[in-house]
């Protein structure tokens, strides 16, 4: 998703290119309305090489630490095997 706080030159560029799909406006008019029909609720991290070690926890809450297990494959420490 592009957002309107970042990627200017970006936008520059997108507001001289006309839509394919909607003639009489540009992609960046285009790519505006998309994301105001569908805003990111997204609370997923990226994880490089399944390396969690930067996560110290100081700033995840539960619900993030069990999403994180979810998506990494790392068991919980009540499932892990000894």
């Amino acid at each position: 998703m592009l957002t309107t706080d970042h990627y200017e030159c970006t936008w520059d560029l997108l507001s001289s290119i006309p839509s394919l799909e909607h003639p009489g406006l540009s992609v960046r008019e285009e790519t505006v309305a998309f994301n105001v029909e569908n805003p990111a609720h997204s609370r997923a991290r990226l994880v490089a090489r399944r390396d969690l070690s930067y996560l110290n926890g100081s700033w995840i809450d539960g619900a993030d630490w069990r999403m994180r297990r979810t998506l990494t494959g790392v068991p919980s420490e009540t499932n892990r095997s000894s």
